[in-house]
């Protein structure tokens, strides 16, 4: 009989095969996409940490080619940045300490302080892309960022969940993952070397 480890609720549950981690850490060579189809008017939840803000860094970033409709957060120039579609707002300052950002249309929460943010309803058709900058089309990996990630959650606009994202290492092998219960896909580093994995949460 299978054994499962029971994720945040109970709702969805994590491979017995696979060990679920405090966070997974990058360090500037490793990234990582998810979903092929993304609107502005989801909701995206992301917990994370930078363990470096001095310069440009990635933790959440969605661009079209031409670089006109965006969707990021960016720890850049002193600020956390969001966008939602075309500019970007400032909203705490930028620290090494733990966040949680939600990005829900006009509005950025970062640690319950609401942030306005422009939006506009838009859809990309590809992937948004953790811990690096990306150009649809484009062939180049930039601003990669040394960044913990504890969770990552998306919900459609009815607020449907439609992706889970949790860290964990496959426990064979210790291959570290982001593996999302909802659509039971692993997602592996897309780049070099390796993440980090942190303690083992039951």
């Amino acid at each position: 009989m299978a054994i499962f480890n029971t994720v945040y609720g109970g709702e969805y549950h994590l491979p017995w095969t696979y060990q679920k981690v405090e966070y997974i850490q990058s360090s500037w060579t490793q990234y990582f996409s998810v979903l092929n189809s993304f609107k502005t008017s989801y909701k995206t939840v992301i917990d994370f940490q930078m363990v470096t803000t001095w310069w440009d860094y990635i933790p959440l970033w969605m661009i079209k080619a031409d670089a006109s409709d965006k969707y990021w957060i960016n720890a850049y120039s002193w600020y956390f940045k969001v966008i939602s579609w075309r500019s970007w707002a400032n909203t705490k300052s930028e620290d090494k300490n733990r966040h949680t950002f939600i990005i829900d249309k006009s509005t950025a929460t970062v640690d319950w302080t609401n942030y306005s943010i422009n939006y506009v309803d838009a859809t990309f058709d590809f992937w948004i892309w953790v811990f690096a900058y990306h150009s649809n089309g484009d062939t180049l990996w930039q601003f990669l960022s040394s960044n913990k990630l504890y969770k990552l959650d998306i919900y459609d606009e009815n607020w449907v969940q439609i992706f889970n994202g949790v860290p964990c290492y496959r426990k064979s092998d210790s291959v570290i993952w982001m593996y999302d219960v909802i659509n039971k896909v692993f997602y592996t580093n897309q780049w070099s070397w390796t993440f980090t994995k942190w303690p083992d949460v039951n």
